[in-house]
């Protein structure tokens, strides 16, 4: 039921609160179609990939949760694949083109499966994370200084 509001709520995709359907989530995060009104992004899989601009989440200052994670819509068992083969399957498909410039203070929640940066934002004042997962990322540090 609620997600039929939030998508009966307007045409605009980068207006919606919420997204969580792969095709709009690309639309929105590859166009810079991001605004205020999203408070969360949930991209489970993508079958292409996803080049984002380092501001991508420039405009999206309410974003309070973000989960990127790279499962296969087909998940076998690892008895059932080899793990080259599983390897293929999780493909890293979102790359960031130049480092990330910006991810929202009020982020409460976190989690980026292979994030391609070696931190996080300069300017990101965690205060508010809850929760933060970066399997299989390329962190180094999260961030410079105190925070």
């Amino acid at each position: 039921m609620g997600r039929n509001i939030v998508l009966r709520s307007t045409e605009k995709l980068g207006e919606r609160s919420r997204l969580w359907i792969a095709q709009d989530v690309s639309f929105v995060l590859e166009n810079n179609k991001g605004t205020e009104a999203i408070e969360g992004i949930y991209l489970p899989w993508i079958e292409e990939e996803l080049h984002l601009r380092p501001n991508v989440f420039e405009e999206m200052c309410k974003l309070r949760l973000l989960k990127i994670y790279h499962a296969s819509p087909y998940s076998p068992s690892r008895s059932q694949v080899s793990s080259s083969k599983l390897r293929l399957l999780r493909k890293v498909k979102v790359y960031v083109d130049g480092d990330l410039k910006y991810l929202p203070n009020g982020l409460r929640y976190l989690h980026w499966e292979h994030y391609p940066g070696k931190s996080l934002p300069s300017n990101f004042k965690p205060h508010s994370l809850v929760e933060l997962q970066m399997p299989n990322s390329k962190l180094e540090q999260l961030w410079d200084g105190v925070q």
